[in-house]
């Protein structure tokens, strides 16, 4: 079985607007619906999974409800950060098979696309681990805290990493079981959790897509928009 979780439990407490940014508005619909939308239209997706923060969980209902969508299986409240979020999403799952797929996707990457769907569900026949990625476009440079550059990596061996990202869930569970336990634990994307707590397993990475950016600002929509309507 292929399940999806969509995180978006974000408050938009970065962006500046009163609103988290998952309620914005491109093309006639919410990011959150074109997220989902998305992963809704995917044959090959069995279960779709919403994580909200607790004071947004009436909204997303609601949105639920206006589309009908058959493959939502229901709405749950996040953590306090990403990976809490993700845990949570994941410790509802935990009833279905430890071989079942799941692919965890920022509800903020509307964009998402079939192929990109099927391009990680087909890695996941062979790799317990699957990350997106595109390659960076500009330099990319280290720097120490006086903001004095101490190394220039090899472009060629770096990618900008992107959601969904997939895994079986049984692995990932098990990552996060031990990452949980860890009082100083933190992580800002799935597969750096494996890669700290489960270091033997390989996480292989997918080909991304460059529209499948997540939004950061208002004025990202714009761009948004005439990309979806060029789609």
């Amino acid at each position: 079985m292929n399940l999806v979780a969509i995180l978006a439990g974000g408050v938009g407490a970065r962006m500046g607007i009163t609103i988290p940014k998952q309620f914005l508005e491109f093309a006639g619909r919410t990011v959150l619906e074109h997220s989902v939308q998305a992963f809704e239209n995917h044959p090959s997706v069995n279960k779709i999974l919403i994580v909200m923060n607790s004071d947004y969980v009436d909204e997303a209902k609601a949105i639920i409800q206006r589309n009908n969508w058959p493959k939502v299986c229901g709405v749950i409240i996040g953590g306090n950060n990403r990976y809490d979020s993700s845990a949570a999403a994941i410790d509802y799952f935990l009833g279905n098979s430890p071989a079942d797929k799941i692919l965890i996707h920022d509800a903020a990457r509307p964009l998402v696309n079939n192929e990109l769907i099927t391009r990680v569900l087909n890695a996941l026949d062979k790799y317990d681990a699957v990350n997106v990625g595109i390659k960076p476009s500009n330099t990319i440079v280290g720097i120490n805290d006086k903001n004095e550059i101490i190394s220039t990596p090899d472009r060629a061996k770096l990618i900008e990493c992107q959601t969904p990202q997939g895994f079986r869930l049984g692995v990932v569970s098990k990552a996060y079981e031990m990452a949980m336990q860890q009082a100083d634990f933190a992580a800002t994307d799935d597969c750096g959790v494996i890669a700290k707590m489960l270091p033997d397993v390989k996480i292989f990475v997918t080909e991304g897509d460059e529209k499948n950016q997540k939004l950061t600002t208002p004025e990202d929509l714009p761009v948004f928009e005439y990309f979806f309507k060029r789609r």
